[in-house]
């Protein structure tokens, strides 16, 4: 057990556990025993007496009657704050119930958020196959386990550790209070569950951001699904973040083969709207992964009405893309909406490839570097991202790249991805000129990238012998080639651009890419070490909640399942984990279209619990009929 400054112990029955804790503790240990029964009863039982005896001469407080349920109304424990509070093998007495004993563990966790310090701990020991999770073997059912984790949930408590509980390293402690008698029970198997507080669930909310632009400071609101990843300057020299650490480590390796040069400047996260109609009409589906934002007067405009709130958004929550609204007669209103469009967040690095390829500072036969964030809207799942980091590399020469140069250059990457991913087993850096499906998992989108790369092109993809991300067959990035004359009149090109978030979540195994944006510091707390291993997750086993939502689509009206993405994104907060398409109906006699979705409701660094899922279900159902045109089911 860790030092702890203040220990409670509740629950207790003949305070043999306690006498163990005493006597293998530290000297600047303060501890509190503490028990439901009056003392005359507890004195009845066996060696009870000595043991309350013993703990008194260490200098430890007992004190009897004390419901755990209601801590922080206990006048004898008042106004104490505890580093750890104790609960061995809780029970309602008796024959109760998993019910009951689901209730009793609720309102303990509940009454243990009021007297714990914030980097505190619970634990609590149960039986084996009593708590519900992976780690008892054998598992039990879940409607027939105390469901310990969901339980901590309610009062903001992770899971973050569990160990065998070990009679061997606590002599002194005797079980007791088999069906609320002086009898002992079964422990073997038993396990410890160690629980710690979490960050608080936050709520949608919009925010005013700037941008720099042409030297000017263009004041924006933020889509509320980026709020918290616009500015997180993860790419810092001196962070310690996993991301910093790839983009670092490729660089260096990129260093050896290649000269160098890196931008010291900032290249602006909007791109100026340049509007063309038929170059539009020809990229169907182009614009609905596309965030466009519009400048807006700082001092005059409410904080709290975004413009990416219905109808005012482009595209937004409608669905709509411009060759369906010039099918159907209906695209002059959009084409106002897209010329209104000021700028949008860039969806790759690429956009500024003109601004790179014709600035003064750059020189052919160097291997220019830009990296920084990206935004695109984008499909729920654990390894896509509205938000991620792009390092882009250019490589100009006078003379035609070619094949030859393009297989030179594939291999550097593939050495240099090799190296970064040398903890990953099995992996396997390969190539591939098939085109991927954009909307679902190319991690490096740019508007128009055909038609400013329509020569030699690949993508970069990392193969797995086992499951990672849930995939075998990651697309990490892309590299294009461009002859003389095609982008520059001089240069012909080498151009290649990595995701970042995705290296590292590899290189790390981290297996869900919410888990890099978290602000909880046990998260950076693991990457401080110059020889970082794996990721090793400190919310064990997070509770997993399914909601259905079912629905017709309105006639004549259109879905997009991008923007149905986009809405669960914006009302739950990254709360869902996985949206999955469960069932799709056209019914025979009016030909309308039915859908049926199902949301897993899972944080990987947060306490959700089942109320606070519903709740968040329930809005989404409200938000989805209102915004995305369609009847629910």
């Amino acid at each position: 057990m860790k030092d702890f400054c203040n220990i409670l112990l509740v629950g207790e029955g003949n305070f043999s556990f306690s006498v163990s804790v005493c006597e293998t503790s530290g000297p600047n240990t303060n501890i509190t025993a503490t028990c439901y029964e009056e003392e005359e009863v507890v004195a009845a039982q066996k060696d009870a007496f000595s043991n309350v005896q013993r703990l008194k001469e260490k200098g430890a407080a007992v004190h009897f009657q004390v419901d755990c349920t209601k801590l922080q109304y206990c006048p004898v424990l008042a106004p104490a704050v505890f580093d750890c509070v104790i609960f061995n093998f809780p029970h309602c007495g008796r024959k109760a119930g998993v019910k009951k004993n689901r209730a009793l563990l609720a309102k303990f966790f509940l009454s243990c958020a009021e007297v714990l310090t914030t980097k505190g701990e619970v634990h609590v020991a149960l039986c084996r196959g009593q708590g519900g999770t992976p780690a008892d073997q054998p598992v039990r059912e879940w409607h027939n386990s105390w469901q310990v984790v969901a339980m901590a949930a309610e009062a903001g408590f992770i899971l973050s550790e569990v160990i065998p509980f070990k009679t061997s390293e606590h002599c002194r402690y005797k079980n007791t209070g088999y069906r609320s008698q002086d009898k002992s029970f079964h422990i073997e198997g038993a396990l410890n569950h160690i629980f710690t507080r979490c960050l608080p669930i936050g709520c949608s909310r919009s925010v005013i951001s700037q941008a720099k632009f042409d030297d000017k400071w263009i004041s924006f609101h933020v889509p509320e699904e980026l709020v918290e990843r616009i500015d997180r300057n993860f790419l810092e020299r001196t962070c310690c973040h996993p991301v910093s650490i790839v983009h670092g480590q490729l660089i260096k390796d990129v260093s050896e083969i290649f000269p160098v040069h890196r931008f010291s400047h900032s290249h602006s996260l909007l791109v100026k709207v340049n509007f063309n109609r038929a170059s539009f009409y020809g990229c169907k589906g182009l614009l609905a992964s596309i965030y466009f934002v519009r400048s807006i007067d700082y001092k005059n405009s409410n904080p709290w009405q975004t413009e990416n709130k219905i109808p005012s958004a482009i595209l937004s929550f409608t669905g709509l893309s411009v060759d369906s609204c010039k099918e159907s007669g209906e695209h002059s209103a959009l084409i106002r909406e897209l010329e209104s469009a000021e700028y949008y967040l860039r969806p790759s690095l690429l956009v500024h490839i003109q601004e790179i390829i014709n600035g003064k500072d750059f020189l052919p036969q160097t291997l220019h570097i830009v990296s920084g964030p990206v935004f695109r809207k984008c499909l729920i799942s654990s390894y896509t991202m509205p938000a991620y980091h792009e390092i882009l590399f250019i490589w100009g020469s006078n003379d035609d790249p070619g094949i030859e140069f393009l297989l030179s250059f594939k291999q550097s990457i593939a050495k240099f991805l090799t190296s970064l991913l040398k903890l990953v087993p099995d992996h396997i850096v390969t190539f591939s000129d098939k085109p991927n499906d954009q909307r679902k998992c190319d991690q490096s989108w740019f508007v128009n990238s055909k038609e400013l790369f329509p020569e030699e092109h690949c993508t970069i993809y990392v193969n797995f012998g086992c499951d990672s991300l849930d995939s075998k067959h990651v697309n990490i990035g892309n590299i294009y080639v461009t002859p003389a004359g095609q982008i520059h009149k001089e240069l012909a090109f080498c151009i290649a651009f990595l995701n970042l978030d995705l290296l590292a979540m590899l290189c790390f195994k981290i297996l869900d890419w919410r888990m890099l944006w978290t602000f909880d510091e046990r998260f950076l707390n693991q990457f401080q070490e110059p020889e970082v291993l794996w990721f090793k997750n400190f919310s064990l086993y997070p509770p997993s909640f399914t909601h259905d939502v079912s629905f017709w689509i309105s006639p004549g009206g259109h879905f997009d399942e991008i923007e149905f993405h986009i809405a669960v994104r914006r009302v739950t907060g990254e709360m869902v984990k996985d949206v999955i398409l469960m069932d799709t109906f056209e019914h025979p006699d009016t030909g309308q279209i039915s859908k049926c979705y199902r949301m897993i409701y899972q944080s990987c660094d947060k306490a959700l619990s089942y109320q606070k899922a519903s709740e968040l279900q329930l809005r989404l159902r409200q938000v989805l009929q209102e915004y995305l045109q369609i009847i629910l089911r």
